[in-house]
């Protein structure tokens, strides 16, 4: 069973993968959601998951404003590569553009939220059982 956190400032986003998940309860176990970059290194630290859906957009904490998404998602996954390097991470965006600078920054791969749930499951598979880079074009 493969331990992941789920990070999204949407709760339906969340709630949504978390259904498709429970699925298979054989293979998931949500061991955290988490709405913001600050939840997000505490649950990390705290359950050391082996994956994590991380929203390309999620904000830094509750009350930041004029936040550069880009630049905080860029910075935040290489924090997370140094300091949990066995952790496959997954980005998620609505904007299907930002797929070239999530995995320059170091996500194993990327899936836009427009794409099917089989799209999902189908990276989340594919990440987990392979120690290599995989996107889906």
């Amino acid at each position: 069973m493969i331990e992941l956190v789920i990070a999204d400032e949407n709760a339906k986003v969340r709630s949504a993968i978390h259904l498709l998940l429970e699925q298979d309860t054989a293979c998931w176990n949500v061991v955290s959601e988490v709405r913001n970059g600050e939840e997000l290194f505490l649950a990390v630290e705290k359950n050391d998951p082996k994956l994590l859906l991380l929203d390309w957009d999620l904000p830094e904490g509750v009350g930041f404003l004029g936040e550069n998404l880009d630049q905080n998602s860029s910075t935040r996954i290489q924090r997370l590569r140094n300091s949990h390097p066995q952790m496959h991470i997954l980005v998620l965006s609505s904007k299907p553009q930002v797929k070239g600078k999530a995995i320059l920054c170091g996500a194993d791969a990327f899936v836009s939220k427009c794409d099917p749930p089989e799209t999902l499951l189908r990276t989340l598979y594919s990440v987990c059982s392979h120690n290599e880079q995989y996107s889906l074009v």
